[in-house]
């Protein structure tokens, strides 16, 4: 499941870097090839659009690619998986208080 999270955070941050590559044109280029939202933007806020989609590319895969603040990209949770957090073996179960006993 960790694959299948990791290739489909790939698929869309490739999707979400050609959209920005795609808005990093001049405005007229945009407007001229169907991107009709363009004329209701400025240049810049166009291109500060676009540089926000590529934050968002490099968001989607950086942080766990690179090992910090794993939290953030999306397959970080396929990591715990329910048989490691939900077993009744697992290390919060494991650890009784003094004087107390489990059965298993």
């Amino acid at each position: 499941m960790n694959i299948t999270l990791w290739i489909l955070a790939g698929v869309l941050a490739a999707a979400f870097l050609a959209s920005a590559l795609a808005k990093l044109q001049p405005r007229e280029k945009l407007i001229a090839g169907g991107f009709t939202w363009a004329e209701d933007y400025s240049s810049t806020q166009v291109k500060l659009i676009g540089l926000v989609e590529a934050a968002g590319a490099v968001g989607l895969v950086l942080p766990a690619a690179v090992g910090t603040m794993e939290v953030l990209s999306p397959p970080s949770p396929a990591s715990a998986s329910p048989s490691s957090c939900c077993s009744p073996r697992s290390s919060t179960s494991a650890e009784a208080s003094p004087g107390t006993s489990r059965a298993r």
